[in-house]
């Protein structure tokens, strides 16, 4: 898996300039809307599958998510956080699709 085709694939798909970051030490893949960067986690044995899978929902992000104040707001409140950001992550996969 080479990062520069990989960034580049990510750069073209988000039909943007986004700054992309393979990380070791990433828990998972996520893209900061205000900031327009996209981390990809670098797993142990991880398929190039499934990093292709990744890089298409974080784009989606980076497509259409706007910076998301209810996420913020809901800091204090782990599983309210997660519940919105699994309907956040719902409403991406159906636009993407």
């Amino acid at each position: 898996m080479e990062q520069n085709s990989t960034s580049a694939f990510a750069r073209l798909l988000a039909t943007e300039d986004i700054r992309v970051q393979h990380l070791l030490e990433a828990e998972t893949a996520s893209f900061d809307v205000v900031d327009r960067v996209l981390t990809l986690p670098k797993w142990k044995n991880m398929s190039s599958n499934l990093y292709d899978m990744l890089i298409g929902h974080e784009v989606g992000h980076a497509k259409h998510s706007q910076d998301l104040q209810v996420l913020k707001d809901c800091i204090e409140f782990p599983g309210l956080k997660t519940y919105v950001n699994v309907l956040e992550d719902t409403r991406i996969e159906r636009l993407m699709k």
